[in-house]
């Protein structure tokens, strides 16, 4: 009888080891690791600061100088005047020759379309925003796209930047948040302060790049002090552009006058 006994309580031990371990070896579940966790968050808060510093002003009025620069061919330069009226999505912007106050070229940008005019043309040329470049202004041969342009005269950052396949990424600096639109890509990299300190541009079915760097911060305004475009053809270096803000106004009008396409 003890032997039957002792039979009985090593085959119940053995069940209940045996339930123990089906138990253990259930399915694992996965689990985000803490470090990807931490990531995760420290970039979208990142983020939601630079959307935030980045918010363009309603209506506002800045007035810089141009210069444009050739290998070989020396330098250009020009004063500039832009009128941007975010609340309706259009702007004016005039480029006068410095001394003389000639116009050099001038821009319109009113519901996704621009209107064009420069000595080279007859008239007014009238051409959707998708697609155009800072090149068709007429005073330069910048592949870059004028929405690019636009944004860094705006104080403010392209829609693409916060899309869904933007990458973030933590660097020494700060953060940098690479994105593809309509096949160019584009790389934003930001310091500590949230700020835009370099714009890198590589443009679709081409060897053509762009290298953007911003500097300083003009008095307590979103804008740098100063901003240079090198731009590469087939690897070597093209064309130089340099804008060094001097004033803003973010009580200007921005009555209907002030945006005509004549």
């Amino acid at each position: 009888m003890k032997v039957r006994a002792q039979v009985r309580a090593i085959l119940t031990i053995s069940v209940f080891l045996l339930g123990c371990q089906s138990a253990v070896r259930g399915e694992p579940t996965e689990e985000p690791e803490k470090n990807e966790v931490e990531a995760t968050t420290d970039s979208e808060a990142f983020r939601s600061e630079v959307k935030k510093l980045y918010e363009p002003a309603q209506c506002f009025r800045t007035n810089f100088a141009v210069t444009l620069t050739v290998p070989g061919q020396g330098a250009q330069t020009a004063a500039g005047l832009l009128r941007a009226d975010n609340g309706n999505q259009r702007m004016r912007m005039i480029l006068t020759e410095p001394n003389l106050g000639i116009t050099l070229s001038w821009i319109t940008i009113k519901s996704g379309t621009a209107y064009v005019s420069n000595p080279r043309m007859a008239g007014v040329q009238k051409v959707p925003l998708e697609g155009f470049e800072l090149q068709s202004m007429g005073t330069n041969n910048i592949q870059l796209p004028f929405t690019l342009f636009q944004d860094i005269l705006y104080g403010g950052l392209p829609a693409g930047l916060y899309g869904e396949n933007t990458k973030w990424e933590p660097t020494e600096a700060g953060y940098s948040a690479r994105f593809t639109q309509n096949g160019d890509a584009f790389e934003y990299r930001f310091n500590k302060d949230y700020r835009v300190e370099r714009i890198l541009y590589a443009k679709a079915g081409g060897n053509y790049n762009a290298d953007i760097v911003l500097k300083g911060v003009f008095y307590n305004t979103i804008f740098p002090q100063w901003f240079a475009i090198q731009t590469y053809a087939g690897g070597r270096p093209s064309e130089t552009m340099r804008i060094v803000f001097q004033a803003a106004d973010f009580k200007a009008w921005c009555k209907d006058e002030y945006f005509p396409v004549q």
